[in-house]
């Protein structure tokens, strides 16, 4: 899927079921694997139009 329809269907699946509300903080767990750094990537291109406040945690266990 391209990026672009990705962003898309990300912003429609959100808004119809209203994941965020205006000044949301929402902290994204982030392994390093590519689910969770996709999430952060759609998650900082709808920071703005969300108005979310972002943090992201990651743990490095070193294994």
């Amino acid at each position: 899927m391209p990026a672009s329809s990705l962003k898309h269907h990300f912003l429609r699946f959100a808004t119809d079921h209203g994941l965020f509300g205006k000044g949301d903080r929402v902290l994204v767990a982030l392994s390093g694997g590519v689910d969770s750094v996709v999430l952060l990537q759609l998650l900082l291109d709808w920071q703005a139009y969300f108005d979310l406040h972002l943090g992201v945690a990651h743990l490095d266990h070193a294994l």
